[in-house]
Order: C-alpha cells, then structure tokens, then sequence
C-alpha cells in the first residue's frame, strides 16, 4: 500500500517517538523519586503562620490599589490636560467667529 521508502520514514519516527517518550518517562520517574511523599500540602500549610500570611497578601493588596490609584490619576490629569484648550486654539477660533460675524 505504501511504498519501502514511506514505510521507512514512518518507522524510523515511530522509534524515534518512542525513545523521546521513554526519556521523558524516566526523567519523570527520577523526579518524582527524589520527592519526600510523605510532604503533603497540609504539611506546608502548617509551616506557614497564619498572621503572617494574611500580612503579606494584605500588602499585596495595598500596593496593588495604590498601583491603580497612581494610573487613575494619571488618566485623570491626562483627560483634564486635554480637555483644556490652548491659547493658540483659542485665539484661532475667536478669529473665526469675528470673521464669520465681523466683529
């Protein structure tokens, strides 16, 4: 059905599948041996102090609302800067209008 040189390109992945799953395996097993089983994530969570734990995520949580604090005032001041003329602009529509109107 296929010819001898397709059935060698086929063969020849298929071995080369095989040896790359059988290095992960093993890399995964000498892995998965140098780890304590008996470390549960119970075990860790009794390592770390409450009270300290709930002071570290609450200083996350401030520097994070003063991190959009700084960006809101910064778009604030930003929107407020454009929203303000300048003299130039100003000056041109003034001139605009005296010569739509002659004034």
């Amino acid at each position: 059905m296929f010819s001898p040189f397709l059935r060698r390109i086929f063969f020849a992945f298929l071995i080369a599948s095989f040896y790359f799953c059988g290095r992960t395996f093993h890399a995964y097993l000498s892995l998965s041996a140098s780890n304590n089983p008996q470390t549960t994530a119970v075990k860790l969570r009794e390592f770390v102090d409450g009270a300290d734990f709930m002071e570290r995520i609450q200083q996350i949580i401030r520097e994070e609302v003063k991190a959009l604090q700084v960006k809101a005032k910064r778009t604030e001041k930003r929107e407020i800067e454009e929203e303000k003329a300048s003299p130039a602009f100003s000056f041109r529509v003034h001139m605009n209008f005296s010569r739509l109107f002659g004034f």
